[in-house]
């Protein structure tokens, strides 16, 4: 484990922390003793709430956890670092720390107003989700089978509002519709690298499992003209079409199935983790949990992937986003 560097764009571990789970060590999926065992670790810790809570709960119980998630990294703090850019984790990293940065699974907490996109980004975060499952004043999710709307004139003025800031703009959960209007709202010739990339922090190729929160070709090779990233999704759900309920669990080459699906499209450089640790019942039935996660790595070096390919997915592609928009 420790020959490995990992970049895990998403997990929900944060959003039980409120409930007293601990993060340093826990039964679930990902703990900073499991991280450890690696050589560096840069951890995504969504904050995810229940869409169909009011603006008003969602917000409240949004400032909960993030506070929860601050009060644990410095509970933590000979282990783990809050981070916000590039220098930040490398200085972690330095000092042997596990690299955090703070993200939010689904803008429904922002509502209307703009002002709340500075307000979490004056509380370290540097990812959001601009819907989860459901519609919200940002755009429509991929739970809407046939959407009104894609991206809203709000959802356009919160996209430009995170390009100023260094915010990063994930769309995993997010419609099709949305996607191409936020594709095309940001492929503009006047735009900045940095304001065209967006990335799927945990999402997979439909091509591969048809569920409706996976890429299409189409979508992951806009993603690699832009340099955006797509982390790879441990949810069997979304990982095999032969599952149709949790009970029956794909394993590590049912995930190889789609980064190499993504690889014969080009996307060497745009291939990244994200594996929906604790946002999922199970993982594969071989990777279980963080300290699994050299398993898959393993398996792509006895596939014949270089050292380099493997660093790239393993973090050095999400790095690159990182380091492009926020700094």
């Amino acid at each position: 484990m420790k020959s490995y560097t990992i970049a895990d764009a998403h997990c929900d571990t944060i959003s039980g922390l409120y409930r007293e789970v601990s993060l340093y060590k826990n039964g679930g999926h990902l703990d900073i003793c499991r991280m450890q065992k690696y050589k560096n670790w840069l951890q995504f810790f969504a904050c995810w709430v229940d869409s169909s809570l009011s603006v008003g709960e969602q917000a409240n119980l949004c400032d909960t956890i993030i506070d929860n998630y601050h009060s644990e990294i410095h509970k933590n703090a000979q282990h783990i670092a809050h981070t916000t850019n590039i220098g930040e984790i490398h200085s972690a990293w330095n000092d042997g720390k596990i690299a955090a940065l703070l993200t939010l699974e689904g803008g429904g907490s922002i509502g209307s107003d703009i002002a709340n996109i500075q307000r979490l980004y004056d509380k370290g975060v540097r990812l959001i989700t601009l819907t989860w499952n459901h519609n919200n004043d940002i755009a429509s999710g991929a739970g809407d089978k046939n959407p009104a709307y894609g991206l809203t004139a709000f959802g356009r003025q919160a996209v430009d509002e995170m390009n100023r800031l260094g915010i990063i703009v994930d769309v995993s959960h997010l419609s099709e519709r949305g996607f191409w209007d936020l594709a095309e709202h940001t492929s503009g010739a006047d735009r900045l690298p940095a304001h065209r990339i967006f990335v799927a922090s945990h999402s997979n190729a439909r091509a591969v499992c048809g569920h409706v929160r996976n890429l299409t070709d189409e979508q992951f090779l806009h993603m690699k003209s832009i340099g955006g990233v797509a982390g790879m999704n441990l949810c069997p759900l979304f990982v095999s079409t032969d599952c149709n309920s949790y009970g029956k669990k794909p394993d590590i080459d049912g995930i190889i199935a789609h980064i190499e699906h993504f690889i014969a499209l080009g996307g060497e450089d745009n291939i990244g983790l994200g594996c929906d640790f604790d946002g999922i019942d199970y993982a594969l039935s071989d990777l279980q949990g963080a300290e699994h996660m050299y398993r898959l790595l393993d398996r792509l070096a006895t596939l014949g992937y270089s050292d380099a390919q493997i660093e790239k997915i393993a973090y050095k592609n999400f790095l690159r986003v990182v380091e492009t928009v926020c700094g």
